[in-house]
């Protein structure tokens, strides 16, 4: 009879290693995505972009001689039109997208927090 040869792995081969590699680039992928920066960051940038938008509202109005408003509830903000004929206020048909209702991010109460924090003393 013959001998039989057996053989003993001692490592990985190249596609079980390439395919964790594949694994670990979108993970880290999906973790950069997931990452939008900091609390501050978001709060800043969601007030530029109202900045933003209240702008192109005003301009909007100038140009076709309408009156604007925007209004803020329970983590949205919207615009509005005031009818010329009946004085109510409508919700702003946009077909630009700039003054759609907008749903604000979640931001932890604490990073908006612009002064001293509360654990410190006053002088006195």
């Amino acid at each position: 009879m013959g001998a039989v040869r057996t053989s003993k792995r001692a490592g990985f081969t190249l596609i079980e290693i390439l395919v964790v590699m594949a694994i670990i680039a979108i993970g880290v992928s999906v973790a950069l995505v997931a990452y939008d920066g900091s609390d501050r960051d978001r709060a800043s940038r969601e007030a530029r972009r109202f900045a933003g938008a209240l702008e192109h509202a005003a301009a909007r109005a100038q140009a076709r001689a309408e009156t604007l408003g925007a209004s803020a509830q329970e983590g949205t903000w919207r615009f509005w039109r005031r009818d010329p004929d009946s004085g109510r206020w409508q919700p702003l048909a946009d077909d630009d997208g700039i003054l759609a209702v907008h749903t604000l991010p979640a931001i932890p109460r604490g990073a908006l927090r612009t002064g001293p924090s509360s654990s410190t003393s006053s002088p006195g």
